[in-house]
């Protein structure tokens, strides 16, 4: 009877191991915004412009260490090292855009949603990304689009004009270079994710902990000639992919919410994650 017992106990603890990186997501409504900052400057973020998104659905969290492991275990993907700051609930780093969107349609296939990206090996076995699949009704995970992403840091339709990702105060909203260092030896390191006050759409740490990964190839002027209605940034590009949102040890300047960053899609880099968006 104990080993019974002992055995669906072990059956129990792999189902909810195996369904654990389902994120919780918030529904996310459509709707028009200014996105860039006119008083930025001449920086690539100052041609404030009109844009429209539809309506789409926003993990609250981070991607884990946690989640991110799994499917490393699943698929034999390199583990992400951690800076020895720990894994588990902290937002998952290291990872290439390359990986965020491998992992996208790990998780769209474990959970039967259609497989939103095209990803293609060569001769030589190097895995290339050919673009946004056409096949099936796109409904797996992926990553947001750099006014996606911006829309939601700004709070969507419920937006109340903070400066930062739920509030005017950053320390309240974000782990960023000035609060982060809680640890002996007062060193910034990230936090578990969740841990800092949600944005008006119920959406944590789009300031701080962790870098987030956009869709987009970045172009220092796109904004100039971007289009109005749901942009998914230049078709190509040589200057990497976007990620937005500052990280631990970045400064309250960095956590900006109209502040843009790019990186070579196949490179990695301590502070860079991401979290996942569907389509409704």
């Amino acid at each position: 009877m104990k080993k019974i017992l002992t055995t669906s106990l072990l059956v129990i603890l792999f189902i909810s191991i195996s369904y654990a990186q389902k994120p919780d997501m918030a529904k996310v409504e459509g709707g028009e915004f200014y996105m860039g900052n006119v008083n930025a400057g001449e920086g690539d973020e100052s041609v404030e412009h009109k844009v429209t998104v539809d309506g789409f659905s926003v993990a609250k969290k981070e991607v884990t260490f946690a989640e991110f492991d799994l499917f490393c275990e699943a698929t034999s993907y390199p583990s992400p090292e951690d800076g020895g700051f720990g894994r588990e609930q902290l937002p998952v780093m290291n990872v290439s855009w390359m990986g965020a969107v491998m992992y996208c349609n790990w998780l769209s296939k474990k959970h039967r949603y259609d497989k939103y990206y095209k990803i293609e090996a060569d001769s030589a076995g190097t895995v290339t990304f050919q673009g946004i699949s056409t096949e099936g009704n796109g409904d797996g995970y992926r990553l947001p689009t750099e006014a996606e992403w911006e829309f939601i840091a700004t709070g969507g339709m419920d937006s109340e004009g903070y400066s930062f990702a739920g509030g005017n105060i950053l320390e309240e909203v974000a782990w960023f270079n000035k609060n982060s260092a809680v640890r002996e030896g007062n060193q910034q390191h990230p936090h578990e994710v969740g841990t800092k006050k949600a944005n008006e759409l119920g959406i944590f740490d789009l300031n701080g902990n962790s870098w987030e990964w956009c869709y987009d190839y970045y172009k220092s002027n796109y904004y100039s000639s971007s289009p109005e209605s749901n942009p998914t940034g230049p078709e190509t590009g040589t200057e990497g992919r976007v990620y937005r949102g500052g990280n631990f040890n970045s400064t309250k300047s960095f956590c900006r919410v109209t502040r843009r960053f790019h990186l070579s899609q196949n490179l990695t880099v301590g502070s860079v994650g991401f979290r996942l968006v569907r389509n409704e």
